[in-house]
């Protein structure tokens, strides 16, 4: 039997918030301004694309790279809804979840046992349908102090590091 506890997450980009929005203005965009520039605006909408194609204008390149940068700053002034699961159960915090901003860190008090493959997930809650904004899987063959994990979320936009000791 191993044992994992948290010593730390830290919030190093907060979710965009602002997926449906996005896809939502990016389409409007496209239809206003023409076919040509829509490849260029579509490339906009997964957090840290880039404009891979040369389909559209100058202006239409810059007017994507506006529209896409506004949404996601917008969204990541907003903290994050956190909380965080085991094995599919929450198990922090005990409210519904903690607001989290880029550069927090915060130091759950989750320690737990386990004997298989266990999946921590951090999630946002959401009003409209709670956002997974990443996970990974710890085994019992792992052992360490310190072990960091980056998670992400791509769709989401998030980046966290997550410190746990595996004994």
């Amino acid at each position: 039997m191993s044992n994992y506890q948290f010593v730390s997450v830290t919030c190093i980009t907060p979710s965009t918030g602002v997926s449906g929005i996005a896809t939502g203005v990016i389409t409007a965009i496209s239809s206003t301004l023409g076919g040509a520039i829509a490849g260029s605006l579509a490339a906009l909408t997964g957090p840290g694309a880039v404009l891979a194609g040369t389909a559209g204008s100058v202006a239409g390149t810059l007017v994507g790279k506006g529209a896409g940068s506004l949404l996601e700053s917008l969204g990541q002034m907003l903290p994050d809804n956190l909380y965080i699961e085991v094995d599919g159960k929450k198990v922090w915090p005990s409210g519904k979840y903690q607001n989290i901003n880029a550069g927090d860190k915060i130091t759950p008090s989750i320690q737990g046992a386990f004997d298989h493959p266990t999946k921590i997930t951090l999630k946002e809650w959401d009003a409209f349908g709670d956002d997974n904004l990443g996970e990974f899987v710890i085994n019992p063959t792992q052992k360490g102090n310190g072990l960091a994990y980056l998670v992400a979320n791509p769709k989401e936009g998030d980046v966290y590091e997550v410190v746990l000791n595996i004994s």
